[in-house]
């Protein structure tokens, strides 16, 4: 790296104006010519400058060593491999030590690409790493397509994680394209079949993450990443479920169950329970839906798995029109939600409200279904919305408030068009 582009990139992350970096040491325009490389600073106006970025002069001697960079590259295709979150912290650190005693070491791009990758598998504040990406902004034109790529996988997932599922699709698309353009490695491009499918997921995009999600799977079998070949599978499952074709995902969940069994791998057992038997659940089978519903409870060691598993329990009681079952269950539920943290903040508060009003034939339906409504909204969850709009509407009618009935019909309607991403019903046909 260059001491023009460390400079910058350096006053880029500390947040600080070439004006402040400039003063009483050089002009904003001598300051600008060095970062951009155009002319070399003198001796006096380098350290000057590396002292205001507390720089140690020492630390600027440029060691390169491609052997280094080599052994941080295979830990960190180990580490992303195997999503170890305490190896990613470990391997973190250790790129962070490294990047502040080599500030000019060549592939300082790389090794910050690394960091930011890393730290969003160990950190929730995805503020802080949103804001450190700025600093590529400025540099993207300097960025080898390897890199770029890199880019556009962090981008990606930032935007999976603040719920803009149609946005990180669309970058992680970018990144597949420039994969066609320059050949990456097969780990790489596991790990984008694999966040694109868990994007297209969310994105209501079936095919889709079927068909990037088959990808991953062959590489992760390959290799014996059996966690991997779990977390994947789960996800062409719920596809599968959703795109209709039931007694695939039955099969797909059932590999899966198959895989944990082998590896002794518990982690997923409540959660493949819980598709197990939303599957049967589809096909009509009550007793074997109840059955693994059951089963994910007693393997779910999180009372939020629980309140997900009891939902569904809740909906299959209705199904079958065992309403004081499904009542009990509801009670359970509701419960269980005020004993975990941010509870207010939890979107099972409003499935169980509307299923408590629905199953009690409680009165204030409007005031309850409002909130939630909102709340989806608000998500972008416009599937949600859509349908409780319309369950609301029918109760409305049924209770011969017609008109009240006709406003939510209305608007449930313009929340398939929004969830279709379509402006008007003659795109639907």
């Amino acid at each position: 790296m260059e001491i023009g582009q460390l400079i910058r990139m350096e006053r880029l992350k500390q947040n600080m104006k070439q004006e402040t970096l400039a003063y009483n040491i050089c002009s904003t325009s001598h300051l600008s010519k060095i970062e951009h490389g155009t002319t070399a600073p003198s001796d006096f106006v380098q350290q000057q400058l590396l002292q205001r970025l507390n720089i140690s002069l020492e630390s600027t001697v440029n060691n390169s060593s491609p052997a280094q960079f080599i052994q941080f590259r295979e830990h960190f295709q180990g580490v992303i491999n195997r999503r170890d979150k305490l190896a990613a912290e470990s391997l973190c650190r250790e790129i962070q030590h490294y990047m502040e005693t080599h500030p000019l070491y060549d592939y300082r791009f790389d090794l910050l690409l690394m960091e930011n990758r890393l730290l969003l598998m160990t950190s929730t504040d995805v503020l802080a790493i949103k804001g450190s990406l700025d600093i590529w902004v400025a540099t993207k034109n300097e960025l080898s397509n390897n890199q770029q790529f890199h880019l556009y996988i962090i981008q990606g997932i930032i935007a999976y994680k603040e719920n803009r599922f149609t946005n990180a699709l669309t970058i992680f698309k970018d990144a597949y394209k420039l994969s066609q353009e320059s050949r990456m490695e097969d780990w790489e491009m596991a790990e984008l079949h694999y966040v694109l499918s868990l994007a297209a997921l969310s994105d209501y995009r079936y095919i889709l993450a079927i068909d990037h999600t088959q990808e991953a799977i062959v590489y992760f079998n390959t290799h014996m990443l059996a966690k991997r070949s779990i977390e994947a599978l789960l996800i062409l499952g719920i596809a599968q479920k959703h795109s209709g074709d039931v007694e695939d995902a039955l099969v797909t969940f059932k590999r899966a169950k198959e895989i944990m069994r082998n590896t002794e791998i518990s982690t997923f057992s409540g959660v493949i329970e819980q598709n197990l038997g939303t599957c049967y659940s589809l096909l009509g089978n009550s007793e074997r839906s109840l059955h693994h519903f059951n089963q994910s409870i007693h393997a779910n060691d999180t009372s939020e798995n629980q309140v997900i598993t009891i939902l569904s329990i809740v909906k299959e009681y209705k199904k079958i029109d065992d309403i004081e079952t499904a009542k009990e269950w509801v009670q359970k539920g509701m419960t269980l939600l005020e004993q975990l943290p941010k509870h207010n903040e939890n979107p099972y508060n409003h499935h169980f409200a509307i299923y408590k009003a629905l199953l009690f034939n409680e009165n204030n339906l409007v005031a309850i279904f409002k909130p939630a409504l909102h709340f989806f909204e608000e998500k972008q969850n416009y599937y949600r919305c859509f349908v409780y709009c319309n369950i609301l509407a029918e109760k409305l009618a049924q209770r011969n408030q017609f008109k009240l009935a006709t406003t939510f019909y209305q608007k449930g309607f313009e929340y398939h068009l929004t969830h279709r991403k379509v402006k008007q019903w003659e795109e639907l046909t």
